[in-house]
């Protein structure tokens, strides 16, 4: 009976020194192809992040108003608001993240604008930090300013415009149909 060899294939990796593109059989030196499948790249994990971020904040403003439906436009502004926070302020990244119209999202975007609490650079949010949250001095743990937030939203809406206290305060006044 002939002996039969029982080595091991020898595995031949790519560029990279990290990813396996074949197999040989020592004895017979036969090359098996091994087909790469697709990874998820940064860009899948990212969307996915992304995708549950959006989710989570559409669950909080819920939270906040369960009043409100997802077709109400404040509701909208709402998630925009928060929604900034983690894709900037610019059309067309709130666009793309929120699935929201461009010319529904310029219009929030010039209020805020105007009001001086979004900034045009970028992810530069300058109010919406000390309005939507605020810090514990003693835990040092933050939480929710809901009535900052909310108050965030109808300035977006047009319904309230910030005026300038004397140093850091803020005052908000109502602006009349």
């Amino acid at each position: 009976m002939p002996e039969t060899l029982s080595m091991p294939a020898v595995k031949v990796f790519g560029p990279d020194e990290r990813t396996l593109i074949a197999t040989v059989n020592p004895v017979t030196r036969a090359r098996t192809e091994i087909k790469p499948q697709r990874k998820k790249t940064d860009v899948d994990t990212d969307k996915e992040i992304l995708t549950d971020i959006l989710t989570d904040i559409r669950k909080d403003v819920k939270a906040l108003d369960p009043t409100l439906t997802e077709n109400d436009d404040v509701f909208k502004t709402a998630v925009l608001i928060f929604s900034a926070l983690f894709v900037g302020t610019t059309v067309q990244r709130l666009a793309k993240f929120t699935g929201y119209p461009p010319a529904f999202i310029n219009k929030r975007r010039i209020n805020l604008l105007k009001q001086r609490i979004w900034r045009t650079r970028g992810r530069s949010i300058h109010r919406v930090g000390d309005d939507i949250f605020e810090q514990d001095p003693e835990t040092k743990n933050w939480h929710a300013n809901v009535v900052g937030f909310w108050l965030t939203v109808l300035v977006a809406e047009g319904m309230v415009e910030v005026v300038e206290g004397g140093g850091d305060e803020v005052l908000w006044k109502h602006i009349p149909p």
